[in-house]
């Protein structure tokens, strides 16, 4: 599995927006979570990267929607 690097400058906007914020792969494991997000579900990012999203909140409604994040 190629893993998506989240730019650093990203991770700083995200990161200053107070809504919780996750970025899933197609396989719904968590690539990358906000600040906010992490505080709202009491894990770290660390514990949280590549992990399936059900299995942190199983009761996790997956909106349908899709962005095609690409590397450049």
């Amino acid at each position: 599995m190629k893993k998506l690097i989240i730019d650093e400058s990203l991770k700083l906007i995200l990161d200053s927006i107070s809504e919780g914020i996750n970025i899933i792969d197609s396989n719904s494991r968590v690539i990358f979570g906000n600040k906010a997000y992490c505080d709202f579900i009491g894990f770290d990012l660390n514990e949280l990267e590549g992990k399936e999203l059900r299995k942190i909140r199983p009761n996790a409604q997956l909106v349908n929607s899709h962005f095609i994040l690409t590397q450049t």
